[in-house]
């Protein structure tokens, strides 16, 4: 964290930064980045913060760099595990993924109203969340659990407005594919790329 705060001033308060996330510039969004937190007794929080960059008006060379904390979304209990931003395809909204160790929620931040955000909640685990991502068209999250099983969610609209869950596969399947795919080729005898 000593990198963060030396470069753009961000000062931990309460608990440790256990993960950050930037957002994909559109037209319609500022650069946003995400701050996580997790104190020792369980209390999480995300600090989203907008950065203008000041330049010499002879030079490229950025001059300074001018934070504002724009929001703060306070978790419930549970470490903060992971988080990722939805790549921006022209949206109006940004839209962050936020995974505790057994939650998964989604933010949608508004950005004429940078104190304004919805959240969901997409599901409750038994097994510790370790990662999240989103695909490139900002459609499904993909969740590694700790167990190594991939599970996907899509926003799905019919027939009520909600998150579908699809389990893919384990770490371990897929290992063991590779391995499968190895021993094939030296059978036939050409070799593994």
């Amino acid at each position: 964290s000593s990198g963060i705060n030396a470069e753009y001033g961000i000062e931990e308060q309460a608990g440790n930064i256990t993960c950050l996330a930037w957002n994909s510039l559109s037209d319609f969004s500022q650069l946003i980045l995400a701050v996580g937190f997790s104190s020792d007794k369980g209390l999480s929080r995300v600090d989203l913060y907008t950065f203008e960059e000041s330049q010499s008006s002879n030079s490229d060379q950025v001059t300074s760099k001018n934070k504002t904390r724009i929001m703060t979304l306070h978790l419930s209990r549970g470490k903060l595990q992971h988080m990722a931003f939805r790549p921006n395809n022209g949206s109006r909204r940004n839209v962050l993924a936020v995974a505790t160790e057994q939650r998964l929620l989604v933010y949608r931040l508004d950005s004429e109203d940078d104190t304004a955000a919805e959240s969901d909640e997409v599901e409750r685990f038994k097994e510790e969340v370790k990662q999240v991502s989103w695909d490139i068209f900002g459609t499904q999250i993909l969740t590694l659990f700790a167990n190594g099983t991939l599970k996907t969610f899509s926003w799905k609209f019919k027939p009520r407005r909600q998150w579908a869950s699809k389990e893919l596969v384990t770490l371990n399947e897929l290992y063991q594919s590779q391995v499968d795919l190895e021993l094939k080729r030296s059978a036939l005898g050409t070799s593994v790329p």
